[in-house]
Parts: structure tokens; sequence; C-alpha cells
């Protein structure tokens, strides 16, 4: 591997004079909360951009070249949760040292986030450079970190955002080296990807929006809307609710999921929304049995990656403690995807998760690539029938040949069915007579805030009104 720049020769007061930029003084550093003295130039934005713009300037008028790189630290905030936030504060604060350590004196190194760092470098002009110091950096950062009770690693995306013409601001350098840090974390982490690898349009500056993501999960400020599941025969009776996530951005209004989860995806961030969910669904609907209004479970939805995680089980184990709900009144629900990528750690997981009692159901199954087989590794308690089955019937034949065959394969295996997606009486008709018990969808219930849930339930006459929502 490339060695790092040299350091500049002289004596510290030297090196600081020669420094384009203004470092924050360790008095300022302990004034501001949150950021412990650490070898750190900047810590926050502003400061960072103050700095950047004279280092940019000072590259012209020096021909020289200022790269920009980002650093994420992947598995940062998993480890917070696992390890808690005194391992996690004196790992990053040997993340920081480490990093200090292999730059110059006259590198600016600013923590952006808790889990996020930036370097600017002057350097000579050309893209060697940039890229070697870049994986100089990698390259430090994948060694193990050693405690004395423990050793620790970890991964880390790196984007590089040389200054390559006269217009580029500090601004868009920043954006450029963030935006090329995601786009190495898509690649899975530990790896490098340089902005000038990147196709030359960008759509609406996503990290931007994924910023606000973070902010609205650290402030609590994101919605939870429940939809309730019933029973098709008899009196439709409610048999479970599911837990929606919505997001109402000061900027963009109400995000809809499918547009903000992929994002949460993208940046790093199902993990913290996962955590949230679980927390908030726990303890809404623990409100909602203590009033004596309801008492079933709630089901959440955890992307794959969330659901393998070794911190997963004690996000659970943590939500139910919080909230006192007990875990049969919690479900969980996974999509096939989970096994496709562990087989064996899915069904260890499900296996941990019905210790808790807790129930786990198999999310959108006939949609994609779901096989049987799967219902035979994997111990699940419930099935849901995926909207685009149910949305056809009764009037397909094909969907109702698929959709008896999914019955028939739950029944022989004691795997209770939920059809999902059910906006009409002849659908509720058609699948109580093919044997599916248990339903969801516009024709009984709309999503609700948990306030206007609580208020309808309330009502004497729920139960016989709610089923007429579609029909009207």
């Amino acid at each position: 591997m490339p060695t790092s720049p040299k350091a500049v020769p002289g004596p510290a007061e030297q090196q600081a004079a020669d420094r384009p930029w203004s470092a924050t003084s360790g008095e300022e550093r302990r004034r501001k909360p949150g950021f412990p003295a650490m070898p750190v130039d900047c810590v926050d934005s502003d400061q960072l951009l103050c700095n950047l713009r004279r280092m940019l300037e000072h590259c012209r008028r020096h021909q020289r070249q200022l790269t920009v790189l980002c650093i994420g630290l992947d598995d940062l905030r998993q480890i917070a949760d696992e390890h808690g936030r005194d391992i996690a504060g004196r790992l990053r604060q040997r993340i920081t040292k480490r990093l200090r350590g292999n730059l110059r004196a006259t590198d600016l190194l600013a923590r952006l986030d808790d889990d996020c760092f930036v370097v600017a470098s002057a350097l000579p002009e050309g893209r060697a450079l940039p890229h070697l110091l870049g994986e100089r950096l990698l390259e430090q950062l994948g060694r193990p970190f050693e405690f004395t009770e423990r050793c620790m690693a970890l991964k880390a995306s790196l984007g590089i955002a040389p200054h390559t013409d006269a217009d580029t601001s500090a601004e868009r350098l920043l954006e450029d080296a963030i935006q090329a840090m995601y786009q190495a974390r898509a690649k899975g982490g530990q790896a490098l990807h340089a902005d000038h690898d990147a196709p030359p349009e960008r759509p609406e500056p996503g990290y931007r929006m994924a910023a606000r993501l973070r902010r609205a999960i650290e402030d609590g400020q994101l919605e939870v809307h429940y939809q309730l599941q019933f029973e098709l025969s008899g009196s439709h009776r409610p048999s479970g609710l599911e837990a929606l996530l919505r997001w109402r951005d000061g900027e963009a209004g109400l995000i809809p999921p499918e547009r903000f989860l992929p994002l949460a995806a993208d940046h790093g961030l199902m993990p913290a929304l996962s955590r949230w969910l679980a927390q908030r669904a726990c303890r809404d609907n623990r409100a909602l049995i203590d009033a004596g209004l309801l008492d079933v479970p709630v089901a959440i939805n955890v992307c794959a990656d969330t659901f393998l995680h070794d911190a997963f089980l004690a996000l659970i184990r943590q939500a139910l403690a919080e909230s006192g709900l007990p875990g049969e009144r919690l479900e969980v629900e996974i999509v096939e995807s989970a096994a496709l990528y562990d087989l064996e750690k899915a069904a260890r997981h499900i296996r941990e998760l019905k210790r808790l009692r807790v129930k786990v159901s198999m999310d959108d199954f006939g949609s994609g690539y779901s096989s049987p087989a799967l219902l035979k590794r994997l111990p699940v308690d419930r099935i849901k029938i995926d909207r685009s089955l149910i949305a056809p019937l009764p009037e397909s034949p094909v969907d109702q040949a698929i959709v008896r065959g999914i019955l028939n394969i739950a029944a022989s295996t004691g795997i209770q069915v939920v059809a999902e997606g059910i906006e009409r009486f002849a659908q509720v008709e058609y699948l109580r007579r093919q044997g599916c018990r248990f339903g969801q969808g516009f024709w009984y219930a709309s999503p609700l805030p948990h306030a206007e849930l609580l208020a309808r339930l309330a009502q004497p006459a729920f139960t016989t009104t709610c089923g007429a929502e579609a029909d009207r």
C-alpha cells in the first residue's frame, strides 16, 4: 500500500501558520456539547465550509488541487447499539487519532456527524494522489482497534471529490464527496469511490433529504399509522394491526414510504428507523391494551439487513422491556430476501424471537421468488399473500389458482394466512370460501394515526360499520 503524505517539517507553530484554514481551539471544542476534545479541526458544517473556502482559494493561488474526502463509518451506530455508547465514543476517539496520524499538518480533519468525517488536502494536480490518500486512509481504518476488553473492527466507505475546475465551490466539493461516499457504501462498504467515476447527472441531492430523515428519527418526528387486520368470517372482528411508517417532512411535506424507505436503506438509516418503529409500535399497542380497546398483536416491517444484524434481537428485547408489551402481542414481518441472504441466520433469529413469544410472518408472499421450500426451513407463524394476487380476485382464474395453492400449503403446514389489499366485499367472500381466515385492506379500515385509531375503536358500532368503508 502507498505511504501517507509526509508531515510538514518544522516546529508546531510554523506548521499552524502554514495552514490555509483556522482550527477550532480546544477551549471552543470543549464548549460544544457532544464534541469532546479530540484532534479534529472543525466541529460543525458551517466552520467546515468556511475553511474549505479558504483552502480552495489557497489552492487556486498556488496551482494546487483541493481534494475533499468523506469517510462514513458504516458500523459505528450498530456498535453503539450492541456495545453501548461509551465503547462507541472510545472507538470514535481512536478512529480520529488514527486518521490524524496519517495526515499532514496542513490537511484538515473535520467531524461532520457521529459517524462521518471529512478530510481536505491540498495536493498537486492529477487523479493519482487523491486515490493514494484515500486508499491509505481506508487501509488504516480497516485495521482492528484493540481495547482491553475486546478487539473491534469496522467497515468504512470513502468518497473522493477532487477540485477539477475553476467554478467549483466549497459547497459543491463537499456535496460531491458525500455523494461519492454513499456510492461507495452502496458497493457494500469498505470501499472507495471517486466523484469523477460517477455519472455526471445527479438527482435532487439525496443526502440532504437523508440528513433531514436522520434528524426526524433522532428527534422522534416520524409518524406511525395503524391499519387493522380482521377476521373474514362472522363479525369481522379485529385480529391484529400493522404499524406503517409515515414521514411528514418540514420541507417536502408528506413523503411516501416507497420514496423514503429506499433512501433510508441507501444511507444506512434502516437500523435506526427500525429501532424507532419497534419502540413506538410497542408503546402504542401497550396503550391500546391498557385502555381496554384492543388486545391483538401489532406487526412491524423489518428489512433483511436489519433482521439479520447481530443487534436486532437486542433491539426487540429492549422495545418489549421498555414498553411492558407482552412478547405475544408483537409480530415481526420479514420478506423472503432475508432468507435468501442468510437462511441459517434467518432461521436462528426466528427461533430466538419465538423464545420471546414474538410472532414472525413472511410479508409479500407470492410476489418475487417465493418458494414453498422456504416455509419448510423457516418456522414462521404466518404468511401474508401479496396484494398483487388479491387485486384481480375473484375474476382472474390464474390468481385464483395461485391463491388456492398458497392456502393449501399453509393449511397443511399449520401456518396462518393474511390476505393483503382487500378492497371489495367480493374478495372477502371469495377468500372466506377458500378457507382464508384473516385479511387486511381498505375495505375494512384505512391506516390511521394512533389518536384517531383510539377514537374509532371507542365507537360502540365499530365492527359493524368499518367494513363498508371501501364500498361507499
